[in-house]
């Protein structure tokens, strides 16, 4: 942008008047775009985020109204590498893995002892090729709590699992590219009737 406005201000034979309108236009293209990026962004693929802020509402009332048991733990599928971090989770909840199609190395949690000597003795050791620990995972049975996508593999179909919170995340898979990029009203919404925009949804499930 910087470039294309330097050029033109050199041209001497382009009219001062129409130069100013060109620069105007120039400048108003970037911030629509701009501003189309970042309602698209927000728009989009913020539902992690909002799923995650809501859990750390429901969960601290939850524990501090005594009505939960010694189970702390909220899980994730799929969708792991989307937890956005330990700041949502509160000190007497944490956050565990259940099986996925993904079949790389996990992360694990973070010690109490720290980052010394003391941890490695109590920590899963790490492989430097990104190959499956299987012990990184928890058994849904001690899970009170997941966060994924809707159709996850990994939610429960028991009748007793209640959704506590949905959000809608775009399935960029299925979604056109100019409307993963951008968001531009109107054609959004006609491009959603027509197929060529999709979303799922990202839920908080208790079980």
């Amino acid at each position: 942008l910087g470039r294309v406005m330097a050029s033109l201000s050199r041209h001497k034979e382009v009219e001062p008047r129409i130069r100013f309108l060109m620069h105007a236009l120039i400048w108003i293209g970037a911030a629509s775009f701009s501003l189309s990026r970042t309602i698209a962004l927000s728009k989009y693929y913020t539902a992690p985020l909002a799923i995650y802020s809501q859990f750390a509402s429901i969960s601290g009332s939850t524990i501090e109204n005594g009505t939960s048991d010694t189970k702390h733990l909220v899980c994730t599928c799929g969708e792991w590498y989307r937890f956005p971090g330990s700041f949502f989770l509160s000190e007497t909840t944490r956050l565990g893995f259940l099986p996925s199609s993904f079949k790389g190395q996990l992360p694990q949690q973070f010690s109490d002892l720290g980052s010394g000597p003391a941890s490695a003795r109590v920590l899963q050791p790490f492989n430097d090729q990104n190959l499956h620990v299987p012990e990184r995972y928890v058994d849904i049975s001690e899970c009170r709590w997941i966060i994924d996508l809707e159709d996850s593999e990994c939610l429960p179909e028991n009748a007793s699992s209640k959704v506590l919170a949905r959000q809608p995340f775009l399935d960029a898979e299925r979604t056109s590219i100019l409307h993963r990029i951008l968001y531009i009203p109107f054609l959004h919404e006609r491009a959603i009737r027509s197929g060529s925009v999709h979303y799922q949804n990202y839920v908080l499930i208790e079980i």
